[in-house]
């Protein structure tokens, strides 16, 4: 455990309760803990949720930086787009519980499909390994 606490930079907080690190620094504590029993498969459901924006890109970080160092298979949940670690290669996009996409991001986030699921009022940006839904520009009168 001590090696992970080290390599997610967690160490200082080793000796703090668990209650009193802030909300991300708990996540990275979760991920150490997790890291530590050697797994072969890690599942994430929704590990940003209710983050600030900059513990939210730490996070990204962290599961990018684990993926990278450990080849790790990681399975992540998440309805944010932004959330995707750049070596996030493969998705399923689920509507109503099928499968209703599958592939690369880019391959995915069609400009059909955000419409179709949606709406017409967002489009999918994909740059630097990273995606966002983000609204359309409308033309103003």
């Amino acid at each position: 455990m001590d090696t992970w606490l080290d390599r997610l930079g967690l160490t200082p907080l080793a000796q703090r309760p668990f209650s009193q690190i802030s909300g991300g620094e708990q996540r990275k504590t979760i991920l150490a803990r997790a890291m530590a029993q050697e797994p072969e498969l890690l599942l994430l459901d929704e590990p940003t949720a209710n983050l600030d924006l900059g513990w939210r890109e730490r996070l990204v970080e962290t599961i990018e930086s684990l993926f990278v160092q450990t080849r790790l298979t990681v399975v992540l949940v998440c309805h944010e787009l932004e959330v995707l670690p750049p070596a996030c290669r493969h998705v399923w996009l689920l509507d109503a519980g099928r499968v209703a996409a599958s592939g690369s991001p880019e391959t995915v986030f069609t400009p059909e499909r955000v419409a179709t699921l949606y709406g017409d009022t967002l489009q999918a940006l994909h740059g630097n390994g990273r995606h966002a839904l983000v609204p359309r520009r409308t033309a103003h009168a």
